[in-house]
């Protein structure tokens, strides 16, 4: 339960800082689990900082959301 509270902490900062907004649930639950899964693929093959390496492709990902990269 702590590390999907910590998941779901990651998301929240991450929308907050790249998008000056809070993210829906939708956009919550997605983003906890693709950080979960990236994390499990990371750590399957053998990766010491597995959680470091999921928060880092999560990172990538909402920095290309169309609305990181165009103002409406």
């Amino acid at each position: 339960m702590k590390l999907v509270t910590t998941m779901m902490h990651s998301v929240d900062k991450a929308y907050e800082i790249a998008l000056n907004r809070k993210p829906g649930r939708l956009e919550l639950a997605e983003g906890a689990a693709f950080i979960a899964a990236q994390a499990e693929r990371h750590r399957s093959s053998g990766s010491k900082n597995y959680e470091m390496l999921a928060l880092t492709d999560f990172a990538q990902v909402v920095m290309n959301l169309n609305e990181f990269i165009y103002v409406e």
